[in-house]
């Protein structure tokens, strides 16, 4: 059994200034005012109870279960649980089953209660060639009521040992999310409104194999086929920066972090001397973007784009050696070697000079690497 209890406090201060879009001529079509700068205050003192046994069925069945309560003055009590259980289908061991089901109680970031007292913003839209007012919507922030997020999964996995050495791994993963915090955009004079009522999906399927070897080598390849899906206007994600100036109506569609590949290579192994080399291989499918207009309003259909795949080799190289009768492993990580092209940002809007281009790459980066074991 298990028991905490939490106090959480925010303070702080949210001043901003006016934001204007212009076209590529110099001409403004767009123009965000807001309000005096405004204080911001919130708290919560969540508290949780749970409990969780393991029980041995048979020699060959074990369950795991557990119960929760999590209580906090946005939502009151909830309840959650989970349940897993593990089956080894012969009698030698080499193949397991694995399976678990869940729901899961998230926790609620503070600057979600404070979002209400944010500045207000006038959002313009103008006609680039006489500049006259052709849309104008005056937002004011509003909370409704607020709940802490809630997560249904379920996972179900086999494992196969092949031969001694050689082992795989094949898992589905389903996870259903809901009471997200969402903020809808007007698009008449009102308020900005903040609700707990977004919802988001997440399927995985991943194939994994493992060679292992003496002393703790070992080769591992992975290859994971995902789909996520949520909210454009979730507030999470959204105002992690404190505050987003641009806003606009969403909905659902695919996530940014919407990955359809991935292949991870990773690796152990020792050398003579008593150095340990860790390679690790990773390609997958790029992330998703919106192309936008001159005013930076969606063109088209949201995340409908994608950066290029990105590819990455990292290594850790280290030394295992005697510290204060101690072993310490000292060495050295550097982070994509091969200096791939990966980039992390683009410009986005349509009909833009550079519409299109990918720039924002991070070269090889070198770091130390020390790790003490006691």
């Amino acid at each position: 059994m298990s028991a905490e209890v939490i106090s959480r406090w925010l303070t702080g201060r949210v001043a901003e200034s006016t934001v204007v879009v212009t076209d590529g001529l110099g001409r403004t079509v767009r123009s965000v005012e807001f309000g005096p700068p405004a204080s911001l205050s919130a708290s919560d003192h969540p508290s949780g109870l749970a409990v969780r046994d393991v029980w041995q069925v048979t020699s060959r069945l074990q369950v795991d279960g557990g119960a929760r309560v999590d209580s906090s003055r946005h939502g009151g009590a909830l309840p959650s649980g989970r349940v897993g259980a593990r089956f080894v289908l012969d009698s030698a061991g080499d193949t397991v089953l694995k399976a678990g089901y869940g729901s899961f109680i998230g926790n609620l970031p503070l600057l979600m209660p404070a979002f209400g007292s944010y500045p207000w913003r006038h959002d313009r839209s103008f006609d680039p060639d006489g500049g006259a007012v052709v849309n104008s919507v005056l937002m004011r922030p509003e909370v409704g009521a607020l709940r802490r997020p809630k997560a249904v999964a379920a996972v179900i996995g086999l494992e196969r040992q092949i031969v001694p050495g050689l082992d795989a791994q094949l898992g589905f993963t389903n996870r259903n999310s809901s009471r997200l915090g969402t903020f809808q955009v007007p698009t008449v004079d009102g308020p900005l409104r903040l609700d707990s009522n977004g919802e988001s999906s997440y399927r995985e399927v991943q194939v994994s194999v493992r060679r292992t070897w003496i002393n703790d080598q070992q080769l591992f390849v992975s290859y994971v086929r995902s789909y996520a899906e949520g909210e454009l206007n979730d507030f999470t994600s959204t105002f992690q920066g404190m505050d987003v100036p641009l806003v606009q109506p969403g909905g659902r569609a695919r996530l940014t972090t919407d990955v359809r590949n991935r292949v991870l290579t990773w690796g152990t192994f020792n050398l003579p001397n008593r150095i340990v080399v860790s390679p690790v291989v990773e390609w997958r499918s790029g992330f998703l973007f919106s192309t936008l207009d001159h005013r930076y309003l969606y063109a088209g259909r949201p995340n409908s784009s994608s950066f290029p795949a990105f590819a990455s080799a990292d290594m850790v190289v280290y030394k295992t050696i005697t510290v204060w009768n101690h072993s310490a492993d000292l060495g050295a990580q550097i982070f994509n070697v091969t200096n791939h092209n990966n980039p992390r940002d683009v410009y986005p809007v349509v009909g833009a000079p550079r519409f299109g281009q990918f720039v924002n790459s991070v070269g090889p980066v070198l770091r130390g690497y020390f790790l003490l074991k006691w």
